[in-house]
């Protein structure tokens, strides 16, 4: 299993991201903003259409889609280990719920290759082995639902609630209540058509042993 990034460590990765956003162009995940209530949040809600969210991401999944992303990319691995810093937050200890839907499609999606994509949903299934992760797939049968444009995610913490959401060009943080209902509104719809859990991770497990090498 990949080796992640020790809590000082990850401060340091995060505080240098931080001072970067001020003169560079990051991608949109990478908001100081988000980075701050992602880091003090207790329960975060992911969705995406395409990817593993960034948050469960491999080193060399998180690479694979860092460089096909479109966007000029001059620092790879400092990207890489950036995203893998916001990982500390997944330990249980730290007392954050973390939900995550995926579309059925990113298990077939072999980013990186073949064993990139194994090793990615190795890692999904030993997250969902945590009592704080619920890992979720919407099945492809579902075909259209709410939530396909693009990925979402949702942050609590001391009784404010935060969304982020994200395209190919650029990533935005609402902190209006109305926005944030709205956001909350296509959560519970796509959130409705997504498998239990268990079922979710029988999915994951056989799409995870197809790619085995």
């Amino acid at each position: 299993m990949e080796d992640f990034v020790g809590p000082e460590s990850a401060r340091g990765v995060l505080c240098r991201l931080r001072e970067e956003l001020i003169t560079n162009d990051p991608a949109p995940e990478w908001m100081g903003t988000w980075l701050d209530i992602e880091g003090r949040c207790n329960t975060l809600w992911w969705f995406h259409p395409l990817l593993v969210p960034g948050i469960f991401q491999t080193p060399e999944y998180a690479g694979a889609v860092i460089s096909t992303s479109g966007r000029l990319v001059d620092n790879l691995e400092e990207q890489v280990q950036a995203r893998l810093a916001r990982q500390h937050i997944l330990e249980p200890n730290n007392g954050v719920m973390v939900v995550a839907v995926i579309d059925e499609g990113v298990l077939y999606r072999p980013l990186g290759g073949p064993k990139v994509l194994h090793e990615q949903l190795m890692r999904l299934l030993e997250l969902t082995e945590q009592p704080n992760i619920i890992v979720q797939i919407v099945p492809i049968e579902v075909g259209g639902y709410s939530g396909l444009a693009g990925g979402l995610g949702i942050a609590a913490m001391d009784g404010q609630e935060y969304a982020y959401v994200d395209d190919v060009f650029r990533g935005e943080v609402l902190d209006q209540p109305d926005d944030v209902a709205l956001i909350k509104r296509l959560w519970v719809m796509l959130h409705n058509e997504a498998l239990p859990g268990r079922q979710s991770i029988e999915l994951i497990a056989k799409a995870a042993e197809r790619w085995k090498s």
